[in-house]
């Protein structure tokens, strides 16, 4: 049914493919884009390539997430979705098959973006820590969506804010300490934590349990609506 919508939904279609697309325009873009600053202004960008390789580990997830959670707002308006909640599994795992299962496909994506179109020589830890964080934020983007949308109009307008939980990967770079630790609550963080950083279990561990907390708190939210 999924790929049914995807294939008549131009904003879908688009979706799909845009991580790779994206990391075409990072492995190649930004490097161009340096040696033109490098010769022309004696400016270097090459410190924020790890900023690009720490977008990757998040926007694969969360353009795949967004398509989620449209075809999911898609079957709502088509009344299929009421179907699917009011049979034996009811919504929970309705939840699990439109969104647990697409993310772990987002997963295997996010790997191989990163494999292919980072622009840092980062440890496989690094790249599956990052993965798997980055999976977990994908869930709480489509559940967000979901929860607090009522039609694919609404859907788009909270995708697009959605953008805020990025705020995290700025923080290292941009925000100073101490302020850079009031975004330790977004799952994006601990993406950057893990690309920034020496990756470690505590990593993962802190912002796999954020994701979490934040998935309780949608569901709830998704389950007083059905």
């Amino acid at each position: 049914m999924g790929l049914i919508q995807a294939g008549r939904d131009g904003i879908l279609l688009a979706l799909l493919p845009s991580p790779f697309l994206i990391g075409l325009v990072f492995k190649f873009g930004l490097p161009i884009l340096n040696q033109i600053l490098e010769k022309h202004l004696y400016f270097s960008i090459e410190e924020w390539y790890s900023l690009a390789d720490a977008m990757l580990a998040a926007l694969t997830p969360m353009m795949l997430a967004i398509a989620c959670a449209f075809i999911m707002l898609d079957e709502k308006d088509e009344g299929t979705g009421t179907y699917y909640r009011i049979t034996p599994a009811q919504h929970k795992t309705y939840l699990l098959a439109r969104i647990v299962l697409p993310m772990l496909w987002s997963l295997c994506c996010t790997i191989i973006v990163m494999v292919i179109f980072r622009l840092t020589n980062l440890t496989w830890t690094q790249i599956f820590i990052s993965s798997f964080i980055g999976m977990g934020m994908g869930a709480v983007i489509s559940i967000l969506i979901v929860a607090f949308s009522n039609n694919k109009v609404e859907g788009l307008a909270i995708s697009k804010l959605s953008a805020i939980t990025l705020l995290g990967l700025f923080a290292k770079p941009f925000i100073p300490v101490p302020y850079r630790y009031g975004t330790v609550i977004l799952p994006s963080f601990w993406i950057g934590e893990a690309i920034y950083n020496q990756a470690d279990i505590f990593s993962i561990i802190i912002g796999i349990s954020i994701c979490l907390l934040w998935i309780l708190l949608f569901t709830k939210r998704f389950s007083r609506k059905v």
